[in-house]
């Protein structure tokens, strides 16, 4: 609450006090033990709904930076008075390309480990996420979105596999769940 304003004392606030930052850390988590337990039931329903915003704005996020990554590196390209075949629209390409690699990775373990047998949950969120995944890949690189780069695309594609994965891997029945 002290950062909140762009004075000279939130400055001073957000560098220093460790010591006060500290013990009121300390503090909050040993406060929350003495916390209810109808409390922490509405507290996980309201985080239920929050959630949703949040991977929401974490997309977002996300988008922003591949889109900023993506300008800085065809504006070092462009910048670039070498000719030599290692530009750094190959580093753009390369790093597109092994995000795919490690999505698709991660698609066949989650088939192995989360999608056999009669986990029909499962197997709809695998088929999910890669039908999506590839869909808006596509979308990304036609005409439909102009401004749409490889990079983007596969840095929300290896996002949306680790969240398939997390949400996989939390599954209590041992019997759908490998890991």
């Amino acid at each position: 609450l002290c950062t909140i304003g762009t004075s000279r004392f939130g400055a001073r606030a957000h560098r220093g006090f460790w010591f006060l930052k500290v013990f009121v850390l300390f503090a909050v988590l040993i406060s929350t033990m003495f916390i209810d337990n109808d409390a922490m039931a509405s507290y996980r329903e309201v985080s239920r709904y929050v959630s949703c915003a949040f991977l929401v704005l974490q997309n977002v996020l996300l988008i922003d930076f591949g889109y900023r990554l993506n300008e800085y590196l065809v504006d070092l390209d462009e910048r670039s008075e070498s000719e030599s075949m290692c530009t750094w629209k190959l580093v753009l390409l390369f790093g597109s390309i092994g995000l795919y690699a490690v999505s698709i990775t991660m698609w066949v373990f989650e088939g192995q480990w989360f999608g056999s047998g009669d986990c029909a949950p499962q197997q709809t969120i695998i088929a999910i996420t890669i039908l999506m995944s590839v869909a808006l890949s596509v979308v990304s690189v036609t005409r439909i979105a102009p401004h749409g780069t490889l990079l983007t695309s596969a840095i929300v594609t290896s996002y949306a596999s680790y969240q398939a994965y997390s949400a996989l891997a939390s599954h209590p029945d041992a019997s759908c769940n490998a890991t």
